[in-house]
């Protein structure tokens, strides 16, 4: 049993530095740590082991659901590094910026105009 626990172990650490995006990441945490997980799956037959089995396998247990975590949140930090650099290296700071409007009308002079709209709507013309 411990054999098939390290070979899980080794091969969730296995698809985790293969994951090529935060996607292919979400997937691999899902299918080991998920609800229906195969680490949480290993947890769930902890009620069917005998009392001297139970500490070796728990023992083994969280040190791989530990172990798969840390690798987990490690490579998130580096994809995410990795899409922020490219992001930033895709950005030219030479490029001028945009303008900001500088000022606005005096509220007085945008009530004059709304009424000036308003009359010419109804016909009346301005002399």
């Amino acid at each position: 049993m411990t054999h098939a626990l390290e070979e899980l172990r080794l091969s969730a650490l296995s698809e985790i530095s293969h994951a090529a995006d935060e996607q292919a990441l979400e997937i691999v945490r899902v299918r080991y740590l998920g609800r229906a997980g195969s680490i949480s799956a290993w947890a769930d037959r902890m009620k069917s082991l005998s009392k001297e089995e139970r500490p070796l396998i728990g023992k083994l247990l969280n040190e791989s659901r530990n172990a798969v975590t840390a690798a987990i949140q490690e490579t998130a930090e580096r994809l995410r590094a990795a899409k922020e650099s490219s992001e930033l290296a895709n950005l030219d700071i030479s490029l001028p910026g945009t303008a900001a409007e500088l000022g606005t009308l005096h509220p007085l002079t945008q009530m004059l105009d709304r009424g000036i709209g308003i009359f010419r709507r109804m016909g009346f013309a301005l002399a």
